[in-house]
């Protein structure tokens, strides 16, 4: 697919965990420009949101731009704050609960109305949310803002399955459950044997991923036999011919 792609990355790395092996295998090629929202932090495997927010946030765009570079990937940090930096969530309970709504979060207007925008402005490309497995807050934002904005406008928008967390449901339970709250969204994946790579250049995120981490995506991935992403009807059909 050799059409512009506009990725939303909630923060630095999960673009590259979700849709590394597409890019990497070509099915996403050239012209990829991944926007990374959340990109003020202080977690690290080590500091689980109690390290220095200057410190960490550098170590983690650092990490960021190396693996853009590495893959020849146009970016951009939004510099909004990670969960723990802000209100509201003082436990880990508080970040990823199922139960949160999204719209209620004082960031979701603002952050509606820049999406929105860039969106506007390449209305032709290839757009991709989270899908909001995991039910971490920053995910569910993203993910509800591309869900909105499916609704509104004839837009070629898709959502991808957030690794590592979907590594850690089951696909029989993920698909139920996107049955039940989206009906209209349809599966494609983008299918390569070849995970490896992908697990390699994801080594780039010393300060966020452990054998856990790379476990879940191995395993999830490989159960996939590729990377899923989930749209409607009309656009699954655009996307399945373009990456052929």
């Amino acid at each position: 697919m050799d059409k512009r792609i506009i990725i939303f990355s909630p923060h630095c790395d999960d673009a590259v965990l979700s849709l590394g092996g597409a890019i990497l295998n070509n099915y996403l090629r050239k012209n990829i420009f991944v926007h990374t929202i959340f990109s003020v932090s202080n977690y690290t495997i080590i500091e689980q949101c109690t390290g220095h927010t200057g410190k960490i946030t550098k170590l983690r765009n650092e990490e960021e731009r190396r693996v853009m570079r590495l893959m020849g990937i146009r970016y951009k940090l939004w510099h909004y704050p990670e969960p723990s930096l802000r209100k509201g969530y003082k436990e880990t309970k508080d970040i990823f609960n199922p139960k949160s709504n999204p719209e209620a979060n004082p960031l979701f207007g603002e952050l509606y109305n820049a999406i929105e925008n860039v969106c506007l402005q390449n209305e032709k490309a290839y757009l991709f949310f989270p899908l909001g497995l995991g039910n971490h807050i920053d995910h569910l934002i993203i993910k509800e803002i591309g869900i909105k904005l499916l609704a509104k406008y004839h837009l070629k928008i898709y959502f991808y399955e957030d690794q590592p967390y979907a590594g850690g449901e089951d696909i029989k339970s993920i698909e139920e459950t996107i049955g039940k709250h989206y009906p209209y969204l349809i599966r494609f994946t983008f299918k390569f044997d070849n995970i490896l790579d992908k697990i390699h250049i994801l080594k780039n995120y010393k300060s966020q991923l452990d054998a856990e981490d790379s476990g879940w995506v191995f395993w999830h991935t490989q159960r996939r036999n590729g990377e899923a992403v989930w749209s409607d009807k009309s656009n699954i059909s655009l996307l399945a011919e373009e990456s052929k």
